[in-house]
C-alpha cells in the first residue's frame, strides 16, 4: 500500500512517530490554552463593561453608544474565540485518532518487516 510506504518513509522509528504525535498535540493544545486565556480575558472585559453600563442605567442616564458598541465588539470577539477553541478541540481529537492509527499500523508493519528479514 502507498500509505504504508509513506508512513515508513516519514518515520524511521516508532519513537520518532510517537514524538511527532506529542509535538503535534502539544502545538494544538498550546493554541487551545491561548484561546482559553483570551476567552477569560474577554469575559472579564465584558463583565466590567456591563457593570459600567448598569451604572448608567441605574442613574437614569442612557448608556453611551461607544460603550454599547464596545460591548457588542467584545461579545463578537468572544463568539469567534469560542468557535476557534471548539475547532482546535476537534482538531486535537482528529489528530489524536490519526496518530493512534498510524502508530498501530507502524507497529504492525514493523513486525511484519522484521519477520521477512
Amino acid at each position: 500500500l502507498e500509505q504504508d510506504k509513506q508512513l515508513l518513509l516519514r518515520y524511521s522509528t516508532l519513537d520518532e512517530l510517537k514524538r511527532g504525535k506529542e509535538r503535534k498535540l502539544a502545538e494544538i493544545d498550546s493554541k487551545i490554552k491561548m484561546l482559553q486565556a483570551n476567552i477569560s480575558s474577554l469575559q472579564q472585559q465584558i463583565d466590567y463593561e456591563q457593570k459600567q453600563a448598569a451604572n448608567f442605567e441605574r442613574s437614569g442616564r442612557p448608556v453611551p453608544p461607544a460603550m454599547v458598541a464596545k460591548l457588542q465588539g467584545l461579545r463578537q470577539e468572544m463568539k469567534v474565540s469560542e468557535s476557534q477553541k471548539i475547532s482546535r478541540e476537534q482538531e486535537l481529537a482528529v489528530e489524536t485518532s490519526r496518530f493512534d492509527k498510524e502508530i498501530e499500523r507502524y507497529i504492525y508493519l514493523d513486525q511484519k518487516r522484521g519477520k521477512h528479514h
